[in-house]
């Protein structure tokens, strides 16, 4: 149908003035690309590209041709996730039409003067170090969870690209006294700056001079709410579910480009009292208005706040630790609804202690998924997936969802904590800022009137080693047993848009037929509930 504009079997189906002007027409640009009508239309070595990727649970997707050639191809993953997604393009199309510049012979390097640029580089959006190093005498990027990709020798502007996924390029930044301090990673127009270890970042904007932008802002068009705030020295913009957004300083219209693409700014809104109330966002010509829902966090928080201890003993106190502990187990029936898709299937989850939790779900003819934890040990298992014992960053993960985690000891669970004030709907509230062991920071708002986590954001880590941003709000605090707990929960991510979870009943001291933490027994052996 795309090669052939518009025709199947040699009949028209779409019009043939209809199909280009409509399908591959630009309509809005997304960083060095434009997006036609449901593909991102660029150019792949001078010759028209038109493509798009997709994502789902245990699928992906690349599609893409070039129509001019009358050459394309569809890669389908059963992954959640893949790098060949954007790499395949690369290797397709080189190996079907050939590129004779990647043909050419590429000029060796000194290893002596590629010395320099080893080291660990911080990516805040993977929460991960990507490691340069030395293989073979040349340059390679080591990706935490994918590979090590070898870095082609620089083109005029210093871009080295990656071999054999030559869309993705890096840049090595130095400053005036030639020392490597960051490097530039780009992939297909989108940009990250990754400080290198142990660096310095200059401070380009000072935390007195910061304060006025700093605090929530909210736009009732669009239901959703974001953060300003200081970040390596810069302000930054915290987007729910997404990612802190670095800002390079603003230009002489006051607009605060994304450091990740100048085809995002923000530009703030003052009143006659020169007070910040509002940011707009400029994305690709769209305005988006965020109005001021809190003011500025106190300049002196720091003789306010309450230690990261001092915090967990009010939630210890307030949501019920003592009568947890009192508890055999606690079992928790109830619903689970993935709105996007038009599922709906029931949820069970059973705990004991801090560290014993089981959960399975059923989606009827979706499948199900069970996961399973005791001590250091942990499991996970569906209708699409074997039996697979967890380790590392992902049974770190399956610990975390413990429903009964904050009422845990938290230095257990983290490696390091900070908090802060802010104000939400006029309500004072504490945010817990805590870095598990290999895995994203968590960002926790919490009532201290009564211990509640009001949302979470953070990120859910895929095999692979991808990262997918997620938020969690939580509601309809109910108390059990002398318990705390919330009873539903809705998670939105990018990738299964909303889940929520509703406790439907819970029950303490249930009877088992069996300790069900351990997932690896023999086929046929009884379930926990049989």
């Amino acid at each position: 149908l795309q090669l052939h504009r518009g025709q199947v079997g040699g009949r028209r189906v779409i019009g043939e003035n209809q199909f280009e002007p409509q399908l591959w027409s630009p309509q809005i640009a997304v960083g060095n690309r434009q997006y036609g009508l449901g593909w991102f239309l660029r150019t792949w070595n001078g010759k028209r590209l038109v493509e798009h990727g997709g994502n789902i649970d245990g699928f992906s997707a690349q599609a893409a041709f070039l129509p001019d050639d009358g050459v394309g191809f569809v890669l389908l993953c059963n992954v959640s996730a893949s790098g060949l997604q954007a790499g395949s393009i690369d290797v397709v199309f080189d190996a079907v039409i050939g590129d004779p510049a990647s043909k050419a012979p590429v000029a060796a390097e000194d290893p002596a003067d590629l010395e320099r640029f080893t080291g660990e580089y911080r990516f805040d959006a993977m929460d991960a170090d990507l490691t340069v190093l030395l293989r073979d005498g040349q340059l390679g990027l080591d990706v935490p969870g994918q590979m090590v990709y070898d870095l082609l020798p620089p083109d005029a502007d210093g871009r080295r690209a990656f071999r054999g996924f030559e869309a993705i390029t890096v840049r090595f930044n130095e400053n005036d006294d030639g020392v490597i301090v960051s490097l530039t990673l780009d992939q297909a127009g989108v940009v990250f700056e990754l400080p290198r270890a142990g660096v310095d970042i200059p401070e380009e904007i000072t935390a007195a001079d910061a304060w006025p932008y700093l605090g929530r802002y909210r736009s009732a068009a669009m239901q959703m709410e974001i953060e300003v705030l200081r970040q390596n020295g810069r302000l930054a913009v915290d987007v729910p579910g997404q990612m802190v957004y670095e800002l390079h300083a603003p230009d002489d219209e006051g607009r605060w480009a994304f450091r990740m693409t100048d085809a995002i700014s923000v530009r703030f809104e003052r009143d006659e009292n020169d007070d910040v109330t509002a940011v707009t966002m400029n994305q690709s010509g769209l305005d988006m208005r965020f109005d001021r829902s809190a003011p500025p966090p106190p300049r002196d928080e720091e003789t306010t706040t309450p230690t990261a201890a001092e915090l967990m003993h009010v939630v210890h106190e307030q949501r019920g630790r003592d009568a947890y502990e009192q508890l055999l187990n606690l079992r928790l029936d109830g619903t689970i609804e993935f709105r996007n898709q038009g599922i709906m299937g029931t949820v069970t989850t059973l705990v004991s202690g801090f560290d014993r939790f089981w959960q399975r779900i059923d989606l009827g003819v979706f499948g199900w998924i069970q996961t399973s934890c005791i001590g250091e040990e942990g499991w996970r298992q569906s209708a699409f997936e074997p039996l697979d014992e967890l380790d590392g960053p992902m049974l770190t993960q399956l610990r975390l969802g413990h429903p009964a985690l904050v009422l845990d000891h938290w230095a257990t669970r983290f490696e390091s904590m900070t908090v802060t004030g802010l104000t939400e709907d006029g309500v004072p509230m504490m945010l817990l800022e805590a870095e598990p062991a290999g895995l994203p920071a968590v960002k926790m708002v919490i009532d201290t009137s009564d211990g509640r986590v009001v949302r979470a954001e953070g990120g859910t880590r895929v095999a692979g080693g991808g990262t997918i941003p997620t938020s969690v709000r939580y509601e309809d605090y109910r108390t059990i047993a002398g318990v705390l707990l919330p009873f539903r929960s809705i998670t939105k991510t990018p990738v299964y848009g909303e889940v929520v979870v509703q406790i439907e009943r819970a029950r303490p001291n249930v009877e088992l037929t069996r300790e069900p933490w351990f997932m690896n027994l023999p086929e046929g052996a009884p379930g926990p509930l049989d």
